[in-house]
């Protein structure tokens, strides 16, 4: 259990780290980039698309987290 958090924890800052560079990059956190994204606003570049990614893992970890 306390393993399985602690993986959970590193996932995060690893992804963290991703959100960081795109939120940098195009000067936008990932929250509103996502609503955007979801709403059709952005496109369907690959940045776009691995951005979308990288934080919908994140906020499926810290449901995990929050769960443990």
């Amino acid at each position: 259990m306390i393993e399985e958090k602690n993986n959970i924890q590193v996932q995060i800052q690893e992804l963290e780290t991703d959100l960081q560079a795109f939120e940098q990059h195009y000067q936008l956190s990932s929250e509103d980039f996502h609503h955007q994204f979801k709403t059709g606003q952005l496109g369907d570049d690959v940045d776009f698309v691995e951005w979308s990614a990288c934080y919908q893992m994140w906020l499926n970890l810290q449901k995990r987290l929050t769960l443990k």
